[in-house]
């Protein structure tokens, strides 16, 4: 990516590269060499380089001429022809013959040849402007854009604004840098940006990511905004229905209220469900995997549909009711009685059953609640439980509307390409999604590398992940290198999250406890830790102590009282 601002390299590493990028002639055939690829050389640059006593040797074997002019340029026989077109009227001396066995050039006017000659001094140069090529050579800046304009087209240099010493007075000037080179500065300064980070440790990475995700005592967060951010940051990321209002969230923010969650999603600001469809779905339990997240990213969080659902898996109850969505749009649980023609226990468990199956979602949290709740109980204790729970909350399963997650009839729509257009739109589209998640995983973990995302259900392939990655820390977005040692493959992570890396490592333990749910997205034992994993069940819990998991000999923190979850929990599948 070209730096777009004042100072976008930095200035020593420019410096090292350009130094290193300069010519060392040894004897006069290295010379000639040199005098061959950059065309005409400035004769003040060839004397500070020491090349005098060689150039003479060139010139008496008649191999170069001095081209006379302000300024005065070194020329290479064989390149007599080139310097002629760019300086019709200077003389050579002394007036060297071309060699006639040379190929015929292929320049054929002056604005052809000067591209030639520019050509060869970029690589010198480092970060320019036209204006100081223009005074080198002794020709007109004007000159000299149409001859970079040219060399650009053809991918030779790249336009930026580089570094902030070469923009004077000028902050708007465009800077020129031939490419290679350009990417030997940018590599040089990643190698030294990635010395400077020393590895953590596991243990180390836990604490971070504990402060990172809020769970840290003393860095929850409060009231709706606290929670908008923790969707913002965990979304995408299925965990247990029943784990994320009795668990997830309460360990994020103080003194959790379930209130807060049904006003974001109500307000249209935050969507649930399950992200990826199944052909068949059942009956939904409190161990449902299910996402919240940003309604606005939806889209992308959506895992694409390889080919239709087959629709013969599910109820005929479902079916009528994706039939219903479709044509009315999103719908009360009355308007749906109605339209299928069915009763309502009928029309809840159908509901259930597209819920699981990802097919659906409801505009509040509450309905999911209660539908869960209710098909908990069996028989007649539905009724109570539909009575328990109108008077807790004031909602039911009916309470919002309910509407189709993915396209018409539960899919979303994937046209198959018909020409090359459509093909590299769809391509396109693909790597879009492929780098939103990339950055969502930033987002969560602050740090990314191939073990930490072992939970994430529905991540891409590492390599197209590492791809972007790869683009995002050349371009200064991430840091990449050696940041939690005992990992391999690489490791990029944000420039804050390094900070707070640093600061994780030097700070004292002081034996700090930490308990999660086995469901919670930062259960990493056995992924970053060492041993068994710790399977992700609601009933579980997870301990650590200072970043080390502890045997869980602790029974799950119990639920608050404003926490709206009144089931028990069982884990019903």
């Amino acid at each position: 990516m070209i730096a777009e601002r004042v100072g976008g390299l930095d200035p020593a590493s420019v410096e090292t590269v350009v130094a290193e990028a300069q010519p060392d002639a040894r004897n006069p055939d290295e010379l000639h060499d040199l005098l061959l690829d950059v065309g005409a050389l400035p004769e003040a640059f060839g004397r500070a380089r020491g090349f005098g006593d060689l150039f003479e040797a060139l010139v008496g074997d008649r191999r170069a001429a001095r081209l006379e002019g302000d300024p005065v340029h070194w020329v290479a026989a064989e390149r007599r022809s080139l310097a002629a077109q760019v300086w019709p009227s200077r003389r050579f001396v002394p007036d060297v013959v071309e060699p006639s066995a040379r190929r015929a050039p292929a320049w054929s006017d002056a604005e052809g040849a000067l591209c030639e000659i520019v050509r060869g001094h970029l690589p010198l140069l480092g970060p320019t402007t036209a204006e100081r090529i223009a005074a080198r050579l002794g020709v007109s800046p004007a000159d000299v854009e149409a001859a970079l304009a040219r060399i650009e087209l053809e991918g030779g240099v790249l336009q930026g604004r580089f570094v902030a010493s070469l923009a004077g007075d000028d902050a708007a000037a465009t800077q020129w840098c031939e490419r290679r080179l350009l990417a030997r500065v940018n590599r040089q300064m990643l190698d030294g940006l990635r010395r400077e980070i020393e590895p953590v440790t596991a243990a180390d990475l836990l604490r971070f990511l504990f402060g990172w995700q809020s769970v840290r005592p003393g860095t929850q967060l409060h009231g709706q905004p606290g929670l908008a951010r923790v969707i913002a940051q965990l979304q995408g990321f299925e965990a247990a229905a029943g784990a994320w209002e009795r668990e997830i969230l309460p360990s994020r923010l103080v003194g959790y209220d379930s209130a807060w969650l049904d006003a974001l999603c109500l307000s249209g600001g935050v969507a649930w469900g399950r992200l990826a469809a199944r052909p068949a779905g059942g009956t939904p339990s409190r161990a449902a995997p299910i996402a919240l997240v940003r309604r606005i990213d939806l889209p992308w969080l959506l895992v694409p549909d390889g080919a239709e659902p087959e629709e013969a898996g599910l109820s005929a109850t479902a079916r009528d009711i994706l039939a219903v969505l479709a044509r009315g749009g999103a719908s009360f649980l009355d308007e749906i009685i109605g339209g299928t023609r069915r009763l309502r226990a009928e029309v809840e468990d159908g509901l259930g059953e597209l819920v699981s199956a990802g097919r659906i979602t409801g505009d509040g949290f509450s309905g999911l609640r209660a539908l869960i709740s209710a098909t908990q109980t069996r028989g007649g204790a539905r009724t109570r439980w539909h009575a328990r729970w109108s008077r807790r909350t004031g909602g039911a399963v009916g309470a919002g509307r309910w509407s189709l997650l993915r396209g018409a009839l539960g899919r979303q729509e994937q046209p198959e390409p018909i020409d090359e257009a459509a093909r590299q739109e769809a391509a396109h589209q693909a790597e879009s999604r492929t780098e939103a998640l990339a950055r969502q995983y930033v987002k969560r973990y602050g740090v990314v590398f191939r073990d930490l995302l072992a939970r994430e259900a529905h991540a891409p392939a590492w390599r197209d992940l590492v791809r972007i990655y790869r683009r995002l820390e050349m371009s200064g977005e991430l840091r990449g290198g050696r940041l939690v040692g005992g990992f391999v493959g690489e490791q990029f992570a944000a420039p804050e999250a390094v900070t707070a890396l640093r600061a994780t490592r030097r700070e004292e333990r002081r034996g700090e406890i930490v308990r999660l749910s086995a469901c919670d997205p930062l259960n990493l034992v056995g992924i970053v830790t060492p041993g068994p994993r710790a399977a992700a069940t609601l009933s579980g819990t997870v301990i650590y102590r200072d970043g080390v998991p502890l045997p869980n000999e602790t029974p799950p923190i119990a639920p608050s009282p404003r926490q709206a979850w009144s089931a028990p929990a069982v884990d019903l599948g």
